[in-house]
């Protein structure tokens, strides 16, 4: 049976790493080991960063044009069974994938939908609305976090499931985390820490300005700090860290394998994850046994296992705070290495994910793959 695929915010197949391309990848993979046959119907993203009426009316009537192009495309709709949508919200709202679905007579599912009461006013106000009346389409609805959930609730329409699924992960994309979860006692020289993310205007920026003040707190103490991702606010970045000379080492853009062994060396991930959905890069970590440390925000604390450290008050002080007990407990950071992995492989694999929704697919009446014809 046929899925039809979209991903308004980034296509998987985009070549910019992000955490929208790594999730829409893993759904992909999720629906395919369920038995679906996954088909990319469109490419078109319905990205308006600064909004406005005319720029959302530009994205519509794209979204219509391309709404037309794929239902004339019957190689590419035979056998559809499915449309399915990741990542709907009012800066990326899903212009395809309703209308489609409804063509075809099939069920639209969208995955980790985002609705902003404030954005009903404002220049994203037309990319809420179309968000809104793609969750209000949908015959199942994955929130991505408990912290999504009140909000949709709140818009259910009779005859809706809604069904809270967080992202996961598959561990076989990742040889070396078995062996890098398995190390042994606390290590000897200096404390180990990593941090993965894009470097970028906005909240990842904000979230690395705390994290550098934050660090003041052990300033005095052996450690070091790599920092993986880049983007356009490098410099930017490597300015706030310059205080601690070369403890702090800016590797750029990592690839899987360098991410590895990084991964196997580190003591603790480092990241406040301000205006953070989620984040893949707090699943990687624990899967080889790297406990996070991260603020209590969002969709958070989803990814996180009962072994990492949530810091309420996300504040430099308060996180400094977490960060230096934390560094003076070396032997406690070694007992979490197996309970961070082991939450990982039960609780947010890609398998337990593919689980989740192939139950809440039936019971929101939409047959498995196999089923049906």
């Amino acid at each position: 049976m046929i899925a039809l695929f979209l991903a308004p915010m980034k296509p998987p197949d985009h070549p910019v790493p992000s955490g929208d391309r790594t999730i829409a990848r893993h759904w992909i993979a999720a629906l395919e080991g369920l038995g679906w046959e996954v088909r990319l119907a469109s490419r078109l993203r319905t990205v308006a960063k600064a909004g406005g009426e005319a720029a959302f009316e530009a994205l519509f009537r794209q979204g219509a044009a391309e709404t037309a192009r794929i239902l004339a495309d019957p190689a590419l709709i035979a056998g559809a069974r499915l449309v399915f949508c990741y990542h709907n919200y009012y800066r990326a709202p899903d212009c395809i994938g309703p209308e489609l679905a409804r063509a075809l007579g099939v069920p639209y599912v969208v995955a980790e939908p985002s609705l902003a009461g404030k954005r009903l006013t404002g220049p994203h106000r037309a990319g809420e609305i179309r968000a809104r009346a793609g969750v209000a389409a949908a015959r199942l609805i994955v929130a991505a976090s408990a912290a999504d959930r009140p909000l949709l609730e709140s818009v259910r329409q009779p005859g809706q499931q809604i069904v809270t699924i967080p992202a996961g992960l598959d561990p076989r994309a990742w040889p070396m985390a078995e062996a890098a979860a398995a190390r042994g006692a606390a290590g000897e020289g200096p404390l180990r820490l990593i941090t993965v993310a894009m470097m970028r205007e906005g909240a990842k920026l904000a979230s690395y300005t705390l994290l550098a003040e934050a660090m003041q707190a052990i300033a005095t103490e052996d450690f070091i700090l790599d920092i993986h991702g880049d983007g356009p606010a490098r410099a930017t970045v490597a300015a706030l860290f310059a205080r601690f000379g070369d403890r702090v080492r800016l590797h750029g853009e990592s690839g899987r394998e360098t991410l590895g062994e990084a991964f196997r060396t580190a003591d603790l991930c480092v990241w406040p994850g301000l205006q953070e959905a989620y984040g893949m890069a707090y699943l990687e970590a624990q899967l080889h046994g790297v406990p996070c440390l991260a603020g209590r925000i969002g969709g958070v604390p989803e990814a996180l296992a009962p072994a990492s450290v949530l810091v309420d008050a996300v504040t430099p002080e308060a996180y400094g705070a977490a960060l230096r007990a934390l560094s003076r407990d070396r032997a406690g950071l070694a007992e979490r290495r197996a309970l961070v992995r082991r939450f990982i492989l039960a609780e947010r694999s890609l398998a337990s994910m593919a689980a989740r929704f192939a139950e809440a697919a039936r019971s929101a009446g939409i047959a498995p793959a196999g089923e049906g014809g």
